[in-house]
């Protein structure tokens, strides 16, 4: 879930962002701040646009400075929250949100931003009072609509969900964010070319978003459209490098044509950034299978299993692996490891059917590897 800014853009920064040029919007800033360099206005923008180039650091040293200036300022709070929250800094957030709140207990955004960073933090029921709150003080607030139509799109409340994202756009057309997340509601209600065109106008509304690229990259990907997913999961990349979501999504597309190496390049990124990503080890093992590297295959499935015992899709890669490779009684074990998780779990149940013993079983390896049961998992 995205956490928000209050701010309208001057035409010339909206037109940088709608190029995408985030580095040429910060310099259109800094220029005008060189000639009004305690201009809080000015300063707020920076803050937000840094945060949009992937600087929360400096955004935050940038918030600083406005509330060394006025400590009261409610946008700076807010955005400093925001800023906190994006830094798994989700306490502080909370602190700089009450204080915001006992400045202003009504204020909107403060609010709308206190029920994101709760979400975030797994405590959906708090946020959505929160939503609720920011919407009754200001029945426009987009934000509120659209915090709340996240929680209910959650707890499979489609259709509700639809009817907040609906009112907040029209409140705000601008906002490619909130077509975004209206597309992913219309895929769960099976209203897929819908969902497919919508998804495509947030990144025409909103093409410096990384968000609306990677929701695109996503119902492209459901859609087994995995060129076209490929492209706009490298379009989010290339805007947001903190996010290894849409690098998954990359990855995955690359697999899924079945240019192994391709994704393995993506999957080795995700694993430099954490080494312990059970879904990129999986997926990485699944890809050095197909390319008959069986040794960094191994290695990635069991590091995949060993880090979380019960990864069912793992474990029956795994298996098949084993078994390919003459090493019938692990694969057996891996087999049984899967039904104690998943009774009934088909391709356990066939792995373990072909674990006969090898005099009875004419079938060469070129015949068993076409049998191979691999599977991907999508963070």
């Amino acid at each position: 879930m995205e956490i928000y800014y209050s701010i309208q853009w001057p035409e010339t920064i909206q037109k940088e962002l709608m190029k995408g040029n985030v580095g040429g919007a910060l310099a259109i800033i800094d220029k005008e701040l060189s000639q009004d360099p305690t201009s809080e206005s000015l300063l707020y923008q920076k803050a937000v646009l840094q945060q949009f180039n992937n600087q929360p650091e400096e955004s935050l040293k940038t918030l600083d400075h406005i509330l060394l200036l006025n400590p009261e300022s409610m946008d700076a709070l807010t955005t400093k929250a925001a800023c906190l929250n994006s830094l798994m800094r989700s306490s502080e957030a909370i602190e700089v949100l009450e204080q915001a709140l006992r400045i202003d207990p009504r204020h909107d955004f403060a609010l709308v931003n206190f029920g994101y960073t709760l979400h975030s933090m797994g405590r959906s029921e708090e946020a959505l009072s929160f939503f609720e709150k920011a919407i009754q003080y200001n029945p426009d607030i987009t934000r509120g609509y659209q915090g709340r139509a996240c929680i209910l799109e959650e707890s499979g409340k489609y259709k509700e969900a639809l009817s907040d994202l609906e009112k907040a756009f029209l409140l705000y057309p601008n906002d490619g964010l909130i077509l975004a997340s209206k597309a992913e509601v219309l895929y769960a209600l099976d209203r897929v070319k819908e969902s497919e065109k919508t998804a495509a106008q947030a990144t025409k509304i909103s093409p410096h978003l990384p968000g609306t690229w990677k929701t695109y990259g996503d119902i492209l990907y459901h859609n087994r459209k995995f060129r076209d997913a490929a492209l706009a999961y490298e379009r989010s990349c290339s805007l947001s490098q903190g996010d290894i979501g849409p690098f998954h999504g990359l990855a995955l597309s690359y697999l899924k044509m079945g240019q192994w190496n391709q994704g393995i390049e993506w999957l080795t990124l995700i694993l430099k950034h954490n080494p312990e990503d059970v879904t990129a080890l999986g997926n990485r093992g699944i890809a050095y299978m197909q390319l008959e590297k069986f040794e960094a295959a191994l290695k990635d499935l069991e590091r995949a299993v060993a880090l979380k015992p019960d990864y069912v899709i793992g474990l029956n890669n795994l298996g098949t692996l084993y078994r390919f490779l003459d090493k019938n009684d692990k694969s057996r074990e891996m087999s049984m490891r899967v039904l104690a998780l998943e009774p009934g779990n088909k391709i356990a149940m066939g792995n373990l059917a072909l674990l006969i013993p090898s005099e009875h079983l004419k079938m060469n390896k070129h015949q068993m590897r076409k049998g191979w049961r691999t599977r991907f998992i999508k963070k």
